[in-house]
């Protein structure tokens, strides 16, 4: 299913595979690490329970957007992104991520004459982002609960 557009406050998780440069000279490790993070990444998100994201590269964001229960929904990200670990750590990669709350907007393309680009920004997406390239894991909860 694809992902649909969301504008508004939301949890964004923002994680990558760790050590995925070195995997890369390993014979086919990194392609394994990579199918394990995109198979369990299009179920955790196609299982209906309201986990959204995508999938790059080595990295991926899901989020799930504000509701009335905030740490209803602050604890369905950590147990999708406990998940994940889970599944990767089954054969011995691990991955980091960041998380954070605010403003978030996903867009479906935007075309611009001779580009091509899915938009997705927002202070929440942005932070977790550049906390994760920083080396920072923390949570950020402003405004949260």
């Amino acid at each position: 299913m694809p992902l649909q557009p969301y504008s508004g406050e939301a949890f964004v998780a923002f994680l990558d595979i760790s050590g995925f440069k070195e995997l890369m000279k390993q014979n086919n490790r990194a392609l394994k690490a990579l199918n394990k993070l995109y198979q369990t990444g299009f179920d955790l998100i196609n299982n209906g329970g309201g986990i959204e994201g995508l999938f790059v590269s080595d990295c991926g964001f899901l989020f799930v957007e504000n509701t009335d229960d905030a740490c209803a929904d602050f604890k369905k990200l950590i147990e999708g992104i406990k998940r994940i670990n889970r599944t990767m750590l089954a054969d011995s990669f691990t991955t980091v991520a960041s998380v954070a709350f605010g403003q978030f907007k996903y867009q479906d393309k935007l075309e611009i004459e001779g580009i091509e680009k899915n938009a997705i920004y927002g202070g929440a997406y942005v932070e977790a982002l550049l906390d994760l390239e920083k080396g920072i894991r923390k949570l950020k909860l402003d405004n949260a609960v």
